[in-house]
């Protein structure tokens, strides 16, 4: 009988956002093209190898060692150090015999991992038949539908537990590990060792760096830890263990042989006496301790004759940094140098904390007894962070290196002969901008020096090498411009922003400026300088020129800054300034530079700024929003508090080393956050699509000039990247341009003119008197001369006027108050005309046209439809007329759809409501429009009395707008019962978000508008009511807007995909230039050659293994190949990678 009922789909997550099942979504298949495809039913499993949200994750970033950074510590001991220039020489001189074939202390701490080993079984992947069988028993996994259970348990009932079971007996035993029962006994380790020849010793000695250690002698406890010297020990004294060092029981470090004393040691009294040693203090990650060392005497040719091994040389070999050259007295592990590495970089750690933490450790109770190595030890890790940069960047110590040599480059910018397209260059003018460098340049006064006693001569140890310019070329380059007042001070007349300060008093510079990639927030290599009164062109200028040098090869450039709409306008005058100067590494020749203002700080500007400069409308930017530079600044403010109190050189060393490390984990996770990145971008761009495609439908289908606005549109993408921009382009096309829009009373005058027209049906009919409770003179007059299907429709047409009668009654009567007479009066006399009307309907057209058909089917299983209240209803007491349900077909049980002989009533009714769901539509697209143009009425506007009757008149837009989703609402519900479709594109849900005004002004545009979506009720193919001149132009720009929106993903969507190949690309340029130099010192004839192999060897291997990893992150028609080999195998036939 009844037709099957299907089940309402249900929601399924995917990319962030709700979708239905077995609704479209979009996929990038092999040929690059944005299709549609289907989902899967959400009781399947996914198809094999398909991604999920996790793979946006870089594993990387939980295995892989960061880079050497130099770390944040004050510089209380630059105010009172002298002679800073003549140590950092003394050092330079040493350093370069250290350097080179050293392995010391750097081998985790370093860009690359350890290699893995895919077919040998020892690396950390383990075997491919591992690995085979493992995503064997994930794809298992994967078909199995687990209810997710949080097996998260409660802290309260953590706690509860431990108080009830655990605490006391773990207090016991912490109790209990102040003795140990076998003080006194015999050594158990005597039996193993031969230095005993008279039997074990009394057990009377313990460790407490070594894991789970027995009680030992005193020769067992220096024969363990010959290796591991500067592990804590404690000595029993009859009463309880106190702290004693290995050094005092007579241990003495061995240099030069591995442990084993020197043959040609010295000796105190002859050849078979104690070796003679030095004492040296030692700062270690479990305090400070003083060690005995015995250096080696052996000879060496040095300076080309055989002479000892100089003593810093012993001492860096076995891990020991010296603190001074000439007599070390003081030295640091490696391990406290690579702790407080870590600890500064992820946690900016002072070096100033960082030692107070260790005398703490050493002894908490007399923390003044313990050496301050605080001048020594900042001093020993700057050191040893300039150290391993060199190592990193495979570069020998000078005085004066290569321009940008020790920076980290960004993977995914175009980096001329590295990793683009070796094409690129004939691409067509319209996708030139695929192969643009985004860059961003912003002031960071919070990293600025205070004006202090201290070494003003103290160089830095990166000068130009790294991220900061060379400072002497710096300097001459400020005096040279000194002439020209113009660069000596900026003022900007567009920007709220106050970029720039009048005084600076106390400090010695206000900050800096900086250059970053505003595509993957990498620092640029020689784009940072110091600002010393503000944020001026002749310091931003300097910045420009020398960040971008190694990127003057481009074509175009997309460049961010807060007041670039002022900065650019005589930029070309003030290069050509710098040029007939001859300031070094200034070039004639530059891309073309596209200026824009970051989306947050856009809204604070005014006039033409804000479509001129904007990202949301400049041809070639994608989904850039240019503020990368302000989110590298929110990550070092804590490093600025502290950089502020050191030295000159000291703080451009500490600045270049965070900085370094900052682009070293964007590195490990630069795979996927673009594969991230285009996923959004396929989404949003098969969304975006098919909201523009179905928009210029409805557009065409109701007159609407669609070619004009393409044409508009292109000649203002045109006119947008000319040089005099400003005057082709006097008017945004995204904004209302020269409509007059309504004023506030004809707005008011037409939603009153509105509220008081009530939708009924167009026929006139007869009412009775209000008074009468006789129902015999009701007749509508639509039952002369009429055939059946008019008489069902009139009927039914009448059946909706009583049905809005009734929505006004319930009105009424929620809004009337008990203590008002004269509303209850209103009420009752409302309910009496709608009780006689709804009796006279029923026994008019109900019982001569509805009540036959009904009487005519015989079906049990149809429950009976009552049309005329029968005698047992009669006897109940009736509800009132308002909330009486109207016997029509949206009303009646769902299975009356499959009766033929009710198909004419339904079939009326639906024809009817959609009549109504339209004007309802259309009496909603205008109000929303009117909205639109309410914000530009009271924008701006002063005064109470202004701003009362501004509010009130958008309160009145915005009761409409409810009251017509809410009448919509109801209207779609009752569709939906006489069979209309779920997914109907006509009629689709309406909610409160459907039914915002949008953006129609730039002063609206704010962060995040790329994501706004239109409504679908302005492209819903429908034909609309006429508009009026300001609804016209409000689609208009509605139009544009959306256009837009399609162009930015769609150049987001074409630059990710670059991108990916570019990543590809740079790791295999960096890989093979590894190799070259792994290969380049084999075979290794001595242990400088040897390192050097080995450490290229292992840079290698890392980059063939990123490579891989973004491989299996980015789409396969991606993949980019290697000249004659395939690009998924090459990096596992290759030596490095195994």
């Amino acid at each position: 009988m009844g037709r099957h009922r299907t089940k309402k789909p249900k929601f399924q997550p995917s990319a962030g956002r709700l979708v239905e099942a077995g609704t479209p979504t979009s996929i990038l298949t092999h040929g690059g093209k944005v299709e549609k495809v289907v989902y899967l039913s959400p009781r399947k499993p996914p198809p094999a190898g398909q991604t999920t949200g996790s793979d946006s994750v870089n594993p990387l970033a939980h295995s892989e060692e960061s880079q050497v950074d130099a770390p944040s510590q004050p510089a209380s001991s630059h105010s009172k150090s002298k002679g800073t220039t003549s140590r950092l020489v003394n050092f330079l001189d040493y350093a370069k015999s250290y350097l080179p074939g050293s392995s010391e202390g750097h081998s985790d701490n370093h860009l690359e991992p350890e290699p893995s080993f895919p077919n040998s079984g020892l690396g950390q992947r383990g075997t491919q038949a591992e690995e085979t069988q493992a995503d064997s028993d994930a794809k298992d996994d994967s078909t199995k539908t687990t209810p997710k259970v949080n097996n998260t348990i409660k802290p309260h009932v953590t706690t509860t537990n431990f108080l009830q079971q655990w605490g006391q007996k773990l207090l016991d035993i912490m109790r209990a590990q102040e003795s140990d029962p076998d003080i006194g006994k015999p050594c158990t380790q005597c039996p193993s060792n031969s230095i005993h020849t008279s039997g074990p010793e009394p057990s009377m000695y313990r460790c407490l760096d070594c894991f789970n250690p027995p009680l030992m002698c005193k020769g067992c406890l220096l024969n363990t830890h010959r290796w591991v010297p500067l592990h804590r020990v404690q000595h029993w004294n009859g009463r309880f263990f106190d702290s004693i060092t290995l050094q005092s029981l007579g241990l003495v470090i061995s240099l030069g042989h591995r442990g084993q004393a020197c043959p040609n040691a010295e000796r105190e009294g002859g050849k078979d006496g104690s070796l003679k040693t030095s004492k040296i203090t030692v700062t270690h990650t479990t305090g400070l301790q003083d060690i005995a060392v015995s250096y080696c005497k052996c000879s060496v040719v040095q300076f080309g004759f055989p002479e000892p091994e100089e003593r810093p040389l012993q001492l860096w070999r076995v891990g020991l940094w010296p603190a001074t050259y000439a007599r070390p007295k003081s030295v640091f592990s490696i391990h406290a140098l690579r702790q407080f590495e870590q600890l500064t970089l992820q946690s900016k750690t002072t070096a100033h904390d960082y030692m107070g933490f260790l005398r703490r450790l050493t002894n908490n109770a007399f923390f003044e007894d313990v050496h301050n190595r605080y001048r020594e030890f900042m001093t020993a890790s700057r050191q040893y962070e300039f150290l391993h940069s060199l190592i990193r960047a495979a570069e020998d110590v000078s005085f004066k290196m290569a321009e940008g040599c020790l920076a980290v480059l960004c993977p995914a910018c175009p980096q001329p002969k590295i990793n683009m397209d070796p094409d690129w260059k004939s691409r067509p003018e319209e996708e030139q901008y695929i192969d643009a460098l985004h860059y961003g340049k912003d002031g960071f006064f919070q990293a600025n020096q205070h004006n202090k006693k201290m070494d003003h001569d103290d160089p830095s140890l990166t000068d130009g090498a790294a991220y900061f310019v060379r400072n002497a070329e710096y300097m001459q380059y400020l005096k040279t411009m000194e002439q020209f007042p113009d660069a000596q001070e900026e003022t900007s007349i567009c920007s709220k922003f106050a970029a720039l300060a009048d005084k600076y008093s106390g400090k010695l510079r206000s900050g800096i400026l900086s250059l970053t990639c505003t595509r993957h927030e990498f620092a640029l290599p020689c784009g940072t300088v110091d600002l010393f009164k503000g944020e001026r062109y002749v310091n931003v200028d300097y910045a420009t020129v020398m960040g971008l040098k190694r990127f003057l090869g481009l074509l175009i450039a997309i460049g961010s800054y807060d007041i670039h709409c002022q900065y650019l306008i005589n930029w070309f005058k003030r290069l050509m300034r710098m040029i007939e100067r001859k300031i070094p590494g200034v070039s004639r020749i530059w891309p073309i530079i596209r200026r824009c203002v970051p989306k947050f700080h856009l809204p604070a500007h005014v006039g033409s700024c804000r479509w001129l400069n904007s990202f949301n409308f400049m041809p070639g930017v994608g989904m850039t929003d240019g503020e990368a530079v302000e989110r590298r600044w929110s990550t070092l403010h804590a490093l600025a508090r502290s950089t502020r109190e050191m030295g000159p050189g000291f703080r451009q060393d500490t600045w270049n080393q965070h900085t370094s490390d900052h682009n070293i984990q964007k590195t490990f996770r630069i795979a996927g956050s673009l594969a991230g990145k285009l996923k959004k971008a396929i989404s949003a761009l098969a969304e975006k699509e098919e909201e523009l495609r179905e928009c210029e439908q409805t557009l065409v289908l109701n007159g609407r000039p669609l070619d004009e606005w393409k044409r508009q549109e292109a000649e203002f993408l045109h006119n947008i990247l000319q040089p005099n921009a400003r005057e082709l382009v006097p008017k945004s096309p995204y904004e209302e341009n020269g409509v007059k829009a309504p004023t506030m009373k004809e707005i008011v005058r037409d939603l009153e003119r509105r509220h008081c027209k009530t939708p009924r049906s167009s026929k006139k009919r007869k009412h009775i008197q209000d008074d009468s409770e006789s129902d015999e003179d009701y007749i509508p007059e639509e039952n002369v001369q009429q055939d059946e299907q008019t008489r069902i429709m009139a009927g039914i047409k009448v059946a909706l006027d009583l049905e809005l009668e009734q929505i006004e009654v319930r009105a009424m009567v929620k809004n009337c108050q008990a203590d008002n007479d004269q509303a209850t009066s209103k009420v009752e006399s409302r309910r009496r005309k709608l009780k006689v009307t709804i009796k006279g309907w029923k026994n008019t057209w109900c019982k001569s046209v509805l009540a036959p058909i009904l009487e005519a089917i015989q079906d049990e299983a149809l429950p009976k439809i009552k049309v005329i209240p029968d005698n047992e209803s009669r006897s109940r007491p009736q509800c009132n007329p308002e909330d009486e349900v109207l016997p029509i077909p949206s009303s009646w049980p769902r299975r009356a759809i499959d009766y033929a002989e009710l198909t004419p009533f339904i079939n009326a009714e639906k024809t009817l409501r959609y009549g109504q769901a339209n004007t309802t539509l259309d009496e909603l697209r205008r109000n929303i429009s009117m909205c639109r143009y309410l914000w530009k009425q009271i924008e701006g506007q002063v005064g109470q009395a202004v701003k009362t009757r501004n509010q009130e008149a958008v309160a009145a837009v915005q009761r409409s707008i409810d009251n017509s989703r809410e009448t919509y609402v109801r209207i779609r519900k009752k569709l939906l019962t006489l069979g209309e479709p779920e997914t109907s594109r006509n009629y689709r849900p309406l909610t409160k978000e459907d039914c915002l005004p949008g953006r129609m002004y730039h002063a609206q545009d704010k962060p995040g508008m790329q994501n706004d979506k239109v409504s679908w009720i302005w492209r819903d193919g429908n034909v609309h009511e006429d508009p009026s001149v300001w609804e016209a132009e409000s689609e208009r720009v509605r139009w544009f807007r959306l256009s837009a929106q399609v162009a930015r993903w769609r150049e987001e969507f074409n630059i990710v995909r670059e991108e990916m190949r570019r990543v590809q690309r740079f790791f295999r340029y960096r890989a093979e230039t590894w190799e070259q130099r792994s290969r380049a010192n084999m075979p290794a004839t001595n242990p400088l050659d040897q390192g050097k192999a080995a450490y290229s060897a292992r840079q290698a291997a890392l980059y063939w293994r990123l490579l891989r990893e973004a491989q299996t992150k980015f789409p396969p028609e991606l993949h980019v190949q290697a000249s004659g080999t395939d690009a998924d195998s090459h990096p596992d036939t290759h030596p490095g990678a195994q």
